[in-house]
């Protein structure tokens, strides 16, 4: 065994030096909280303030058009993300990743007349 690591102490102290020194470092609320969050703002750090509920953005966020590209059902050229979405409810498509699991998931039939007779039957034949 390594004569450095059997002197390591397991556990770590809190002292009033180490906290002092924490709270010179990182501030007083980082020790009150324990977590604290900085973004790099001109190349200095600034404290986010971590509870504060989420602040909106600045300016709207507008989504560009859809570039021009040639349709893989129709082979026509689709123009406008409104025609992109026309062309897929014609054709009863969905578009990766828009999906929605829930509403073009056909349903199971999952009370069939006659499963419990045919299980039985099976089970009879299996035994005997």
């Amino acid at each position: 065994m390594n004569k450095g690591l059997r002197d390591t102490p397991k556990s770590r102290v809190s002292t009033s030096e180490s906290r002092d020194e924490h709270t010179r470092i990182f501030g007083e609320r980082a020790m009150k909280t324990g977590r604290t969050k900085y973004v790099q703002i001109d190349g200095k750090l600034v404290e986010i303030d971590i509870d504060a509920p989420p602040q909106k953005p600045k300016s709207a966020f507008v989504f560009g058009d859809i570039t021009e590209h040639r349709s893989t059902v129709t082979g026509e050229m689709v123009t406008t993300r409104s025609r992109h979405r026309q062309i897929l409810r014609e054709n009863g498509l969905v578009e990766v990743g828009n999906e929605n699991l829930a509403k073009h998931t056909p349903k199971r039939d999952t009370c069939s007349k006659g499963v419990k007779e045919d299980l039985q039957r099976t089970l009879a034949e299996l035994k005997g």
